[in-house]
């Protein structure tokens, strides 16, 4: 399938199956204790399939670096809808709302307290875009985050910084997300547009991914109300 051209070979059908398969089954589960890169595990919860009356769900969370007993996990799904900042003004990820949220309502509702005794504060670097040049605004000390275009790309295995599509870097929404307005984009299918923290082409823009695994460098306007977050920590095991 060509990435440039979104209709691939076969039947809606199959596209739709390929594009709808649980995410999860991509992944080797595994413990907090024994995980490696790659692997999945559980850590935290929050509300996922939109009924209050069940309780909130684990967070499913890739290993996506491993430093002696240190994890970095990021959620497997796009979890919330959150602008990045709640004006279409010039934003950096230090003064934005996302980060804001992030670190406080996300933080407070997700862990509990001996989850949040094993989330460190991590050194966050926020370079200017690659291909842009915008300014990235000053290095932050969080506890949850997103990741940049640099730490995508590393993860995702992407050489160069050229805006196009990408195998496997796409990711589903939860209904709950979806309930919340996310851009799904593809049709009968949960996979949505989400943030990275990296500015986009300008002050007033930060970079996403696309539902199809779009890298966009220049990225949405930061009040956008219909992107996904998925939160990166790092944990002592």
């Amino acid at each position: 399938m060509d990435r440039n051209d979104p209709q691939p070979v076969g039947t809606k059908d199959e596209w739709l199956a390929e594009f709808n398969r649980p995410d999860e089954e991509l992944y080797e589960g595994a413990s907090i204790a024994d995980a490696k890169v790659g692997q999945l595990v559980s850590f935290g919860e929050y509300e996922q399939n939109a009924d209050d009356s069940d309780g909130t769900e684990d967070i499913l969370c890739i290993v996506t670096e491993e430093n002696g007993d240190t994890l970095t996990l990021m959620s497997l799904y796009c979890l919330d809808v959150v602008p990045y900042s709640l004006e279409n003004t010039d934003t950096t990820w230090e003064t934005s709302y996302l980060r804001e949220f992030l670190n406080n309502d996300f933080y407070d509702s997700a862990f509990s307290i001996g989850e949040k005794n094993m989330i460190v504060d991590s050194e966050v670097i926020n370079n200017d875009n690659p291909v842009h040049g915008t300014f990235g605004g000053n290095n932050t000390t969080d506890k949850v985050y997103i990741m940049s275009i640099e730490e995508a790309m590393e993860f995702y295995s992407v050489a160069e910084p050229v805006e196009m599509f990408y195998d496997r870097i796409h990711a589903q929404a939860t209904e709950y997300a979806i309930q919340k307005g996310v851009w799904l984009e593809i049709p009968d299918s949960s996979r949505c547009w989400w943030w990275l923290r990296s500015p986009g082409g300008s002050a007033s823009q930060a970079a996403e991914i696309g539902s199809a695994g779009y890298c966009s460098f220049n990225g949405s306007f930061v009040d956008s109300t219909e992107r996904a977050l998925r939160p990166v920590i790092k944990i002592n095991r």
